[in-house]
């Protein structure tokens, strides 16, 4: 499944975490007890990390990357820009060894979220009466309508097909934010979900 990572495209934000024993690098891994970050010298090295202390070291070392893609506003038809983040590609970019990520993209992490709101005037807190809570989405630039295909929260990822059938992400890159600038708390991290690959 990762060798589709093996592309010309750009590398930024994928650099590996460094082994703190040996020469070796971190990749998140799983086990009865849970995800951790693992070496990857084991079973020679049995040094780990947390989830949330691995994935939290790795956004240290890559920051998190931003992408962006226009779509056709389903209300006014207009053209307007959609945004998110995905750290799943670049945890794969730089593990090709993984046997789970954690995904996240735009409304997974409040603290990028934030980031995001405060950048980018399409990105707005939204409440939803259906569900009694907040939450953080794409919004058209020229009416202000949801973007997304079912106009939710999880959808506005539309370019997962470039993902896997372009190999490609850099015609949507637009920044690498570092981790100074988010803020992330371990307890944001926890709260992942975990896909787990073969």
């Amino acid at each position: 499944m990762n060798n589709f990572f093996k592309t010309n495209d750009t590398d930024i934000g994928c650099s590996k975490v460094k082994c703190n024993d040996c020469s070796g690098f971190y990749i998140l891994r799983s086990s009865d007890y849970g995800e951790f970050g693992g070496c990857t010298n084991f079973p020679k090295c049995r040094s780990k990390l947390s989830k949330s202390k691995f994935i939290l070291s790795f956004i240290k070392e890559n920051g998190i990357n931003i992408y962006k893609w226009e779509k056709k506003c389903w209300k006014c038809e207009k053209n307007t820009e959609v945004y998110s983040y995905y750290l799943h590609y670049q945890l794969l970019k730089s593990s090709a060894n993984a046997t789970a990520l954690v995904f996240a993209g735009i409304g997974y992490i409040q603290s990028v979220d934030n980031y995001l709101t405060n950048k980018y005037p399409s990105i707005q807190l939204k409440y939803s009466k259906t569900i009694n809570s907040g939450y953080i989405a794409n919004t058209c630039i020229h009416c202000n309508a949801l973007q997304g295909k079912n106009y939710i929260v999880d959808d506005p990822h539309e370019i997962f097909g470039n993902m896997y059938i372009q190999k490609c992400m850099e015609k949507y890159f637009v920044e690498n934010v570092p981790d100074w600038l988010l803020n992330i708390k371990p307890e944001e991290i926890d709260r992942l979900g975990i896909l787990y690959i073969s």
